[in-house]
């Protein structure tokens, strides 16, 4: 991945697409725990690719480029956010498939998970969701 990345940053597209292609159903997944819009999904994970496009000469740490893409992203679902939902999301819209991957969370395994973090208020939410 680091060549790729490298390869990237020296104005290589097809390294940049295969990256993007290879983190892409990550990204897709973390939007749609902060965004239920579909439109606005695929909104958020385009601009993100822009940017990242844009930006990647400026990523100092290969190693780092996923965060670095995932960090672009939620800043992208917070713009978007702000804009289109400035009411709170209710927790049945959240879809947190995603947090399987990376053994962050099994939530097959946490049954009163939704339970918990219902009453919470948005912003402590994401970060549960989140970490």
């Amino acid at each position: 991945m680091e060549e790729l990345i490298l390869s990237a940053q020296n104005g290589n597209e097809e390294a940049f697409t295969k990256l993007i292609l290879s983190i892409n159903d990550d990204l897709y997944k973390i939007v749609k725990t902060r965004i239920s819009n579909e439109d606005d999904i695929a909104d958020a994970v385009q601009e993100t690719m822009i940017e990242t496009y844009k930006s990647i000469k400026k990523l100092n740490s290969p190693n780092k480029f996923k965060k670095w893409v995932i960090t672009i992203l939620i800043n992208k679902c917070n713009r978007i956010y702000r804009r289109k939902y400035k009411n709170d999301v209710s927790i049945d819209e959240y879809n947190l498939d995603y947090i399987k991957t990376n053994n962050i969370i099994d939530i097959e395994n946490d049954l009163n998970f939704f339970d918990i973090i219902k009453n919470l208020n948005y912003n402590e939410r994401i970060i549960i969701v989140l970490y």
